[in-house]
């Protein structure tokens, strides 16, 4: 609790994987997958219930020796084509109808291992001092959408069109969603029921933290870096 605000943390964490077998328990540098944002959200100190939602045996023993609750996913929320927000308005349902309410919600994927303990309160507090509604950690495009090509008949050309194919420092600066922070006011995120609320702010984090698991190239660059032998320069 922060300043008498309530804060519930959910990490939602399936069993299936279509890219990585076992990816939310997938070994990264020793550990569980999972552990590592169990560990940030614990660190930060934030939150009256840190809940990971799942099906999985195996991964409720390893988010319960971690340190988290659990939130036995029922099997019409378990499927491939239900979202994580759906997941979410669930586990809110249900703990409200436990005289539990909340004043945020926090999101934290466990695709997301190198977003720490600091961005998530650094993200929190920002919202606190803002009129928005919620907060999402965003990072730069490695190239500029700008430059997107399409294909017509067999040949490419640019997708937005010729004027935007100019000088990196000459475009618009836009953001993307990185997957690892999602905060928002429960009212908002209970009505909106969608990770692009209004009045929605950014958190801007490096792509170095911003890496999200979602293939073996994904996991062996994390592996990378926090082996120790990437250095920023």
């Amino acid at each position: 609790m922060i300043n008498d605000k309530k804060i519930i943390c959910i990490i939602p964490a399936r069993g299936g994987s279509k890219s990585i077998k076992k990816k939310n328990i997938v070994p990264l540098h020793g550990k569980p997958l999972l552990t590592y944002t169990i560990q940030a959200a614990l660190d930060s100190r934030l939150f009256n219930y840190l809940i990971v939602s799942t099906e999985d045996k195996e991964i409720s023993k390893i988010a319960r020796n971690a340190g988290a609750l659990i939130h036995d996913r029922v099997k019409e929320l378990s499927r491939d084509d239900v979202g994580v927000i759906q997941v979410c308005l669930n586990i809110i349902e249900t703990y409200e109808k436990k005289g539990l309410v909340f004043d945020y919600i926090c999101i934290l994927l466990p695709t997301s291992p190198l977003r720490t303990s600091e961005d998530i309160k650094k993200a929190f507090e920002k919202l606190k001092k803002s009129n928005a509604n919620g907060i999402i950690g965003v990072t730069d495009y490695e190239i500029p959408p700008f430059w997107a090509l399409k294909e017509k008949n067999g040949y490419v050309s640019p997708y937005f069109g010729q004027k935007y194919m100019v000088r990196r420092q000459n475009l618009p600066e836009v953001f993307v969603d990185n997957g690892a922070i999602y905060i928002y006011k429960i009212d908002i995120f209970k009505k909106e029921k969608k990770w692009f609320c209004s009045k929605l702010i950014h958190y801007k984090m490096p792509r170095e933290k911003s890496i999200d698991i979602d293939e073996i190239f994904d996991l062996k660059l994390a592996e990378f870096i926090l082996s120790g032998n990437y250095t920023e320069e």
